[in-house]
């Protein structure tokens, strides 16, 4: 199933189920909007942005980290997944 496919199931459902579960009457403008509010990311923690504020110092001083094939070699080498 496409993820487009998935969406419209999931908002089906949820449709269905505040209808059936629900006095209130809805438009299909109102349950597309609690579905959305309900299904929005949650926002960021305050650890997450100082992780992000922190690299971002990082990087404007110079400090770029580990090269991608260096990376990969160390993972490979520390977790035996070399071929």
């Amino acid at each position: 199933m496409s993820r487009v496919q998935d969406d419209i199931q999931r908002f089906y459902n949820f449709a269905m189920e505040k209808i059936q579960t629900s006095q209130d009457m809805y438009s299909i403008e109102d349950l597309f909007e609690l579905w959305h509010d309900d299904t929005a990311p949650e926002p960021y923690s305050e650890d997450d942005v100082q992780a992000i504020l922190a690299s971002y110092r990082d990087v404007k001083n110079g400090v770029v980290g580990t090269e991608i094939d260096k990376f990969m070699n160390e993972l490979a080498s520390d977790n035996d997944l070399r071929d």
